[in-house]
């Protein structure tokens, strides 16, 4: 039906007058008791179906599908009812690939790139993301469009942070400096009190103000509490090959692991002035590590390579006092992890292998295989942890949207119906269990190749259901017989078709 598809515009409220005429009212219930007029086809809850026999019967399978938002115009013309069946789980985009409960799309507006690092600010909209021998590049659309930051120059680029608002970044030149941003990435200070190190890791609390950062040299810890303008080298940890850091959201609590040579996992409670060493995670090759706003969960991963020691995820959710050992996502090369806010939705990206994530603290694990097997590098996540922005190395930018919005349409048990007489039962559900707020709209495409709009759309807002069941649609007698297909097409806030589902009808 992507043909189909492809000709929809945005023609909402075009028709409005016309559907009137045709169509009587579809109350679609919502979770706080109130209705909605989504406009149907015809559909009215009140009514019973039509003793009309229909001359044939079928059954056909639902449609799910993603692309991009279409922008055709459409006539006015007749419409009518509708029949068939339930919907398919595989969701598609014309830019990426739906599995497993996340939306892929490769983000190639920033090039094939070395990426190295990458950071998001809470709600996922801003973005940066480092290339090793390159610019820092920015997005403010959650990764549609990016924009190369010049201003820094182009250096070996490794970690980057950012701020809960996304306005405040450091990154981290790898034999350089560490950089500092104020303005989104807009321009650029080169921090020189830290010193030149080979700067392989950097966190950041979520107002900008305090920073802490691992030199791979072998270095110390640095830390800040001005914003980069000022350092201090924290020696207890030790001298190490600092592979990780990450930081609570006020920024007192740091948890940080050395890679080469493998090491101890190191927390602080007094924003890196003192370190404990924590040994209950084993001496491993520990090559990235995330953690809850609080502190208190922690997940960190091991390299399943380099110096032979065995690659699984460990969690805490006592700030590193005590580990456990995941062996649900396997041995493998650990080579960037983040955490939502609350440390429940967990994703991690591995070398040469796929994307995993976890919606309970890491207990177990499910591979993406929708975005790919890949070298995956730098991985970050809103604080919800709905939206995931990653790189591959020598490759592109992915971003990973929660498809934590259900969509059921359950279609008639008949796919035939006469003019003048009734189609149904069928029913619709919608529940939206993300952060982000969607929108519905629905179209019906003619026999004779004309959409038309039947509402000006339905918002569902995060926490929010839609429901409505046992629904019937009458079948005006000036109807044009033929085959129609009725479309539920739901649109996220910029305007690109998260998904849609349909069902096919023949009026007699």
């Amino acid at each position: 039906m992507t043909m189909f598809y492809g000709s929809i515009k945005k023609c909402a409220f075009m028709r409005k007058f016309i559907i009137l005429l045709i169509c009587s009212v579809f109350l679609f219930v919502f979770s706080s008791n109130s209705f909605a007029d989504i406009g149907g086809i015809g559909i009215d809850t009140t009514t019973t179906a039509s003793t009309t026999t229909a001359p044939t019967t079928s059954t056909t399978t639902a449609s799910t599908t993603t692309t991009t938002r279409a922008t055709t115009t459409t006539t006015a013309g007749t419409t009518t009812a509708s029949t068939t069946t339930t919907a398919s789980t595989t969701t598609t985009t014309a830019s990426g690939t739906t599995s497993s409960g996340y939306t892929w799309t490769a983000r190639t507006g920033a090039g094939s790139r070395n990426w190295q690092g990458v950071a998001s600010s809470s709600d996922g909209s801003k973005l940066a993301a480092a290339v090793n021998s390159g610019y820092i590049y920015t997005s403010t659309d959650s990764g549609a469009t990016w924009v190369a930051q010049t201003s820094a120059g182009s250096r070996s680029w490794y970690p980057i942070a950012s701020s809960s608002d996304g306005s405040k970044l450091a990154a981290g030149e790898f034999g350089g400096y560490i950089y500092t941003s104020t303005d989104s990435g807009a321009t650029w200070t080169a921090q020189t009190n830290a010193g030149i190190g080979y700067w392989w890791s950097i966190a950041m609390s979520l107002d900008g103000t305090k920073l802490a950062a691992g030199v791979k040299g072998p270095g110390y810890i640095y830390t800040s509490t001005d914003s980069g303008a000022t350092w201090t080298e924290r020696t207890g940890a030790g001298y190490r090959y600092w592979t990780g850091i990450t930081s609570s959201s006020d920024g007192s609590k740091l948890a940080a692991h050395a890679g080469i040579g493998g090491s101890y996992i190191y927390t602080s409670t007094d924003s890196g002035a003192t370190w404990t060493e924590r040994t209950n995670a084993g001496y491993r090759y520990w090559q990235s590590i995330a953690g809850s706003s609080d502190g208190k969960k922690l997940v960190a991963g091991v390299g399943g390579g380099g110096d032979g020691f065995t690659g699984y995820i460990y969690t805490s959710t006592d700030s590193g006092a005590t580990w456990t050992e995941r062996t649900n996502a396997g041995s493998r090369n650990w080579w960037s992890i983040t955490s939502s806010s609350d440390g429940s939705n967990l994703a991690a990206g591995n070398f040469s292998e796929y994307i995993y994530t976890s919606t309970d603290s890491g207990a177990t694990w499910t591979a993406q295989t929708g975005a790919g097997s890949r070298n995956w590098y730098g991985i970050a996540s809103s604080s919800d942890g709905t939206k995931i922005v990653t790189e591959v190395a020598y490759g592109y930018i992915y971003t990973g949207v929660s498809s934590s919005l259900t969509h059921t349409l359950t279609a008639p048990t008949t796919t035939a119906v006469y003019r003048g007489g009734n189609l149904g039962p069928y029913s619709s559900t919608v529940i939206n269990s993300s952060s982000s707020t969607y929108y519905m709209y629905a179209y019906v495409y003619t026999p004779s190749g004309t959409w038309l709009a039947l509402n000006s759309g339905i918002t569902i807002s995060s926490g929010q259901t839609l429901s409505a069941s046992n629904l019937y649609s009458y079948v005006p007698y000036g109807a044009e017989t033929g085959t129609y297909y009725y479309f539920e097409i739901i649109y996220d806030t910029s305007w690109n078709t998260y998904e849609y589902k349909y069902f096919t009808y023949t009026v007699y």
